[in-house]
């Protein structure tokens, strides 16, 4: 479920225990998000999907991953801040979900 943290406005997962904001704000609301038409890029990253992958997050989270995302984790636990990885990539898969299965995905895309 998405939500939105009544401090500073930005949408927040609030389906896990305990859901805090970046900002580090407890004070999490349930609010309606409107059904909005993905952005061009969540097209462009479905084209890199794998079998394996539930939605966006899931695919952005591998590439990261390729590109040096633990060393960007190591670098931000050094200097005390969170990532937010994971919680990005479990509000991307709620927020961009892979609803057909990827060879229907790739065959009606051409």
């Amino acid at each position: 479920m998405i939500c939105t943290c009544r401090d500073c406005g930005r949408t927040v997962l609030c389906g896990v225990p305990h859901p805090r904001c970046v900002c580090g704000s407890q004070q999490i609301a349930v609010v309606p998000h409107e059904v909005e038409a993905n952005p061009a890029w969540v097209g462009i990253v479905s084209y890199f999907r794998t079998s394996e992958d539930t939605g966006v997050g899931d695919t952005v989270q591998r590439y990261a991953a390729m590109l040096g995302g633990e060393l960007f984790k190591a670098w931000a636990k050094k200097l005390g801040m969170p990532c937010g990885c994971t919680t990005r990539q479990k509000e991307w898969n709620l927020r961009y979900p892979y609803t057909a299965p990827h060879d229907q995905q790739q065959s009606s895309s051409h």
